[in-house]
């Protein structure tokens, strides 16, 4: 994971077949961009990780998933200003 954003930065597009459509996609691009673990994500995060991986699975609701919603619906993920 760690790697990640270099290699995403040196092929200049995602290479993990991500759909920013989805929630689900726009969490993962953002964990991939960031080098970022299920559980690093979730400590980042204020979550407990076990959740971000139901979200990722497209299970789960609540107060802190719109939350979630919101910030990845306002994040930049345009590869090329990284």
């Amino acid at each position: 994971m760690k790697y990640y954003p270099h290699i995403i930065k040196f092929l200049g597009y995602y290479p993990f077949g991500l759909d920013l459509s989805t929630f689900k996609g726009r969490m993962e691009a953002f964990r991939f961009i960031n080098g970022l673990s299920q559980k690093q994500f979730g400590i980042l995060m204020k979550i407990d990780p076990r959740t971000a991986l139901q979200w990722g699975k497209g299970q789960g609701n609540g107060l802190k998933r719109g939350e979630m919603e919101q910030f990845l619906a306002n994040y930049n993920f345009n590869i090329n200003e990284y």
